[in-house]
C-alpha cells in the first residue's frame, strides 16, 4: 500500500522531494519501533537495503554491528565478546596487507574477517602455538584473514555472504 501511494503521487506529479523525505522520516520512526520489537526483522531489512545500495561490502556501521555479534569461549569457559581490536588497529592492519587483498574488499570487510577468524580460531591457535605471544597469534589471524579473502570460492563478497545471506 505504501509503495502504491508513492507511485500514485509520482504519477499525478504531486510528489516532491520534501514529501519523499518526510515519508522516509516516517519509515525511520517505524523502523525504530521494529528494532525494539523485532530486531531480527529490523537487521534483515537493513542488510538487504545496504546491499541494494552499496553492494556486498561492509561499511563502518555494518562492520561494527556484525563484529559486536561475535564472541568465543576460552578453554576455561569464560566468554569473550568482540571486538578484540580497535578501529585504529583494523585500519593499521588493513594498510599493512592492502596490496595482498583483492581490490574489491575494504577495511571493514577485512575487520569483520579478522574478528571472525579470531573468535573462531584463537583457542586452536593457542593450542598450535602454545609459546607464541599474543602479538604473534594476532599476526597469524591477519595472515589467515588475507588467505580467507583471497580464496577463489567467492572472490568478491566472501565475508558478506558468510554472514548476510
Amino acid at each position: 500500500m505504501y509503495k502504491k501511494m508513492l507511485e500514485e503521487a509520482k504519477a499525478k506529479g504531486i510528489a516532491t522531494e520534501k514529501m519523499m523525505w518526510q515519508g522516509i522520516d516516517d519509515v525511520e520512526n517505524l523502523l525504530c519501533i521494529i528494532k525494539e520489537t523485532h530486531p531480527d526483522h529490523y537487521w534483515a531489512f537493513l542488510r538487504r537495503t545496504h546491499e541494494h545500495m552499496f553492494g556486498c561490502h561492509y561499511n563502518e556501521n555494518f562492520g561494527m554491528w556484525r563484529i559486536a555479534q561475535m564472541h568465543y569461549k576460552d578453554k576455561a569457559g569464560a566468554v569473550h565478546q568482540a571486538p578484540h581490536w580497535t578501529k585504529d588497529q583494523y585500519k593499521a592492519a588493513c594498510e599493512t596487507v592492502k596490496a595482498k587483498l583483492p581490490a574489491t574488499y575494504n577495511c571493514w570487510d577485512f575487520a569483520v574477517t579478522l574478528e571472525m577468524l579470531y573468535s573462531d580460531n584463537i583457542c586452536m591457535y593457542h593450542t598450535w602455538w602454545p609459546d607464541a605471544t599474543d602479538a604473534q597469534l594476532e599476526g597469524k589471524v591477519v595472515e589467515a584473514a588475507v588467505n580467507y579473502l583471497n580464496d577463489d570460492d567467492d572472490p568478491d563478497c566472501k565475508i558478506w555472504h558468510r554472514f548476510e545471506k
